[in-house]
């Protein structure tokens, strides 16, 4: 990206983590920040490129192909500092998707043995 682009694709990954998880509106966005259509659509190209934004293909976003962008976990990686590039931000948030899954995983095993442990005294009692 040129540093002009650099500056407005910032611009563009703030407003999109100001909305998040809701995606933006390509027309009310560019008015709201001052940026041109032309302008808007070199940036999002790029961003969508580096897989920092999503883009809503709903019936609604037919017409214009950046009718509802929407951050990504990556683009938030990158806009928040946590990572200077999509690459690195990806192989962040692998090793997170997979701390989390593996913690989630340890909890539910607790957890299961914590109900059967709260499950044997009434089994008892039904037996007796």
């Amino acid at each position: 990206m040129v540093h002009k682009d650099m500056a407005t694709g910032h611009k563009l990954l703030e407003a999109m983590a100001d909305a998040y998880p809701q995606p933006v509106h390509f027309g009310y966005l560019g008015l709201a920040l001052g940026i041109s259509p032309g302008a808007m659509l070199r940036a999002l190209r790029q961003l969508r490129d580096a897989g920092l934004i999503e883009v809503d293909r709903g019936l609604a976003a037919r017409d214009l192909p950046y009718a509802q962008p929407r951050i990504t976990g990556k683009g938030i990686a990158v806009l928040s500092g946590l990572e200077s590039t999509p690459l690195e931000a990806a192989d962040t948030l692998r090793r997170l998707d997979a701390s989390t899954l593996s913690q989630l995983l340890q909890k539910r095993g607790r957890g299961m043995a914590s109900a059967l442990e709260t499950a044997e005294p009434s089994l008892d009692r039904v037996g007796a």
